[in-house]
């Protein structure tokens, strides 16, 4: 059944840099360490290979949560909280980086809010 989803371009190009992206937020977060800036570029190829970036911002930010309330007292909280708030405003700038700018962000919580789509 996912035969065809693994042979579309958009999936197949995206999942390289998801994992990368992804492994890089939890074992800093694991370490309770900030991300380095380098994994920024893994979100600006994820922001131009596939509109699921978006929900990589918002589990860049569980990661950032998961660092922040396991430090080890209060001094290193607040300054887990600086650098994981520093990365994620910059990797949201990032996403912007495309050739539709911020729109591409907004699509997904277009799509979110379809009438349709709702359950109720």
């Amino acid at each position: 059944m996912t035969s065809p989803h693994l042979l579309a371009r958009p999936h197949v190009l995206a999942f390289p840099v998801m994992l990368i992206g992804c492994q890089g937020w939890c074992a800093r977060s694991r370490n309770r360490r900030a991300p380095p800036p380098l994994l920024l570029l893994a979100m600006l190829a994820w922001a131009n290979l596939h509109g699921g970036f978006t929900f990589g911002l918002l589990l860049c930010g569980a990661f950032a949560l998961e660092a922040v309330i396991g430090a080890r007292d209060s001094s290193e909280r607040r300054h887990l909280f600086v650098e994981w708030a520093k990365f994620g405003v910059a990797a949201g700038l990032v996403g912007c980086i495309t050739p539709y700018g911020p729109e591409s962000m907004l699509v997904t919580f277009r799509i979110l809010s379809i009438s349709a789509m709702r359950w109720g």
